[in-house]
């Protein structure tokens, strides 16, 4: 999945994201962890909308992400803010940085995209690689109550100033997989376009995702129902992982 044309679209369909929410309780996760501030490399970053809020609480950020269209969008909003931030275009699942980290992040599912648990595990065996020891790795994954009872075969419908996304879902049961269609209907020098652009996401039992975090080196620290701070429940739309490398 290369995001080429739904990058174009997805700060907009993202808007109401509280990102700024979602570093605090980063932020506060790493406090509560680390005797000092780490730098945080973000896995999946997009557009770097979530790097932009953790580089305001003053981490040294970087980000990782397969596509170059979404890169090329958070390279622009990097240099309108005039931060220091650079991004690396490459596969989650096996990539190598200049220097290890303190920290790793990945958030809003980026890591359901990976087609089955072998891809997830490769992920993490490459984030150790290129973790410190004792880096924290704090990342979210829809779960599989999320992906057979909200999303499921439903469809959802966004209408936003010059632009119209119909959302399509197809549930898959024997891998607790969900087929998102996307058609956007963008206007562009007075007329409508239409673009369309499918993928996959995965969900994953919480122990097997447990068993794949001990199993590439890292203790789990906790587990919470999104950006709360509490534990996941059987209604549980998003886990939010904390794990340290050992």
């Amino acid at each position: 999945m290369s995001y080429d044309r739904f990058a174009d679209f997805y700060d907009k369909l993202t808007s109401n994201i509280n990102y700024a929410g979602y570093a605090r309780r980063i932020d506060g996760i790493i406090r509560s962890r680390c005797l000092k501030r780490p730098d945080i490399v973000e896995l999946a970053c997009g557009t770097m909308s979530l790097g932009l809020e953790l580089y305001s609480l003053g981490y040294s950020v970087s980000g990782v992400d397969i596509s170059k269209n979404m890169l090329k969008y958070a390279e622009e909003k990097i240099a309108v803010r005039g931060f220091s931030i650079p991004v690396y275009n490459s596969d989650i699942t096996d990539f190598t940085l200049p220097r290890k980290s303190g920290a790793f992040v990945c958030s809003l599912d980026g890591l359901n995209h990976l087609d089955g648990m072998g891809s997830v595990a490769a992920c993490f065996r490459t984030v150790r690689r290129n973790i410190q020891n004792g880096g924290l790795f704090i990342f979210d994954m829809n779960t599989p109550y999320k992906h057979s009872r909200v999303l499921g075969d439903n469809s959802f419908i966004y209408e936003l100033p010059g632009l119209y996304c119909g959302w399509q879902n197809e549930y898959r049961d024997e891998d607790c997989s969900v087929k998102i269609t996307l058609d956007f209907f963008s206007r562009e020098n007075g007329d409508y376009r239409r673009f369309r652009e499918s993928f996959r996401e995965y969900a994953y039992p919480e122990n097997d995702v447990k068993k794949a975090l001990i199993a590439s080196g890292f203790r789990v620290l906790g587990t919470y129902d999104g950006i709360k701070n509490s534990p996941p429940g059987p209604r549980t739309e998003r886990i939010l992982y904390a794990a340290r490398s050992i």
